[in-house]
């Protein structure tokens, strides 16, 4: 267990650097084409660019001002609204910048989770979304879910619990959960519930800390929650954690991401159960992970011996936020991984 006093506190709290987020968010926005991995999930990578940046620590030194300003939130919000896609186009918002610039429009997909994160990050650059085409962004999530109630990243894509939950998401920063059968949505996610209170990406697919998470939060999205076994997923969430941090699944080391994925869904059934957080977790013990693979530049590694990445960057930054080890200007929404207040102009009070 962690020390008491003012060594506890010093142990537990993490304050990387704004600089290396913004920096990455502005390479995301600027450059016509990146490598071939990295141009195909550009959204997505820039949502988590910025929703790090808007989870580091506020200071009094003028640093987080002067990165995150006014221009560069105007940049990202005229470039994501270029990734929108017409009815006519197939709804939702693309993925691959490139293909855009190119004209390659008979290539371009509306892809669930990059709509999720677009409309994110949006909120986060302060964009009401009143843009958004609501009624394509609908016939685009109508189109995806398939017959089990699952959902594609994009027509003909692979589909299982991950892009459910962007499904759900998008549904509920536009208000848009009549546009899909939202039962067979929840017999779906619940179908993914393994025997030890895992839940993986399809039915019979192994327990995943990742997946858990989403399963998890969209059956809160979907105002299921009491279908959830909540002590047994419980249960495998606590098997997750080790002496540096979380693991995705049994066997597995160590890695910064689950910080998130595994520590948030904990918390997450606690708020929707009015169960305490669980006090075994050692908070310092996981920071002093998260620290260790932190490189100069603010940006996180999956562990010690990997290089670092938007992705685990903004996992492990937002994971130990909600575990109390960073401070911030507001509280998290789990649901949705984003600052509250960012989330105002979409949801009712």
């Amino acid at each position: 267990m962690a020390a008491d006093g003012e060594a506890a506190a010093a142990a537990r709290t993490y304050t990387p650097s704004a600089a290396g987020f913004a920096g990455y968010a502005q390479m995301l926005i600027s450059k016509s084409a990146l490598p071939g991995s990295a141009d195909a999930t550009r959204v997505t990578l820039l949502y988590f660019a910025v929703a790090a940046l808007m989870a580091v620590e506020r200071d009094a030194s003028g640093a987080f001002a002067a990165v995150w300003t006014p221009a560069l939130r105007e940049r990202i919000v005229a470039w994501l609204y270029s990734m929108q896609l017409s009815m006519g186009e197939g709804g939702g918002f693309a993925q691959t910048h490139s293909m855009r610039v190119a004209g390659d429009t008979a290539h371009l997909q509306g892809h669930v989770t990059a709509t999720q994160c677009a409309l994110l990050t949006l909120l986060m650059c302060g964009d009401d979304l009143s843009r958004v085409d609501r009624p394509a962004v609908a016939a685009m999530l109508a189109r995806l879910q398939t017959p089990s109630g699952c959902f594609q990243c994009v027509s003909g894509g692979e589909a299982d619990v991950r892009f459910v939950y962007s499904a759900c998401v998008t549904a509920a920063l536009l208000d848009l959960r009549g546009a899909f059968d939202t039962e067979r949505t929840v017999r779906f996610v619940q179908s993914c519930e393994m025997y030890d209170g895992g839940f993986g990406g399809n039915p019979w697919c192994e327990g995943h800390g990742g997946t858990t998470f989403c399963a998890v939060a969209s059956l809160v999205l979907l105002g299921a929650f009491d279908t959830i076994n909540v002590a047994r997923t419980r249960r495998w969430l606590m098997h997750r954690v080790l002496p540096c941090g979380f693991n995705g699944r049994p066997g597995k080391a160590a890695d910064t991401c689950y910080t998130y994925w595994c520590g948030s869904t904990l918390q997450l059934l606690a708020d929707q159960s009015g169960a305490p957080s669980d006090p075994l977790i050692d908070i310092a013990g996981v920071v002093k992970f998260v620290r260790a693979c932190t490189t100069a530049n603010g940006l996180v590694c999956k562990n010690e011996e990997s290089g670092p990445d938007p992705l685990h960057s903004c996992l492990a930054l937002l994971g130990v936020r909600n575990l109390g080890g960073v401070e911030t200007c507001g509280p998290l929404d789990i649901r949705y991984g984003c600052l509250q207040s960012a989330l105002a102009a979409a949801l009712p009070a």
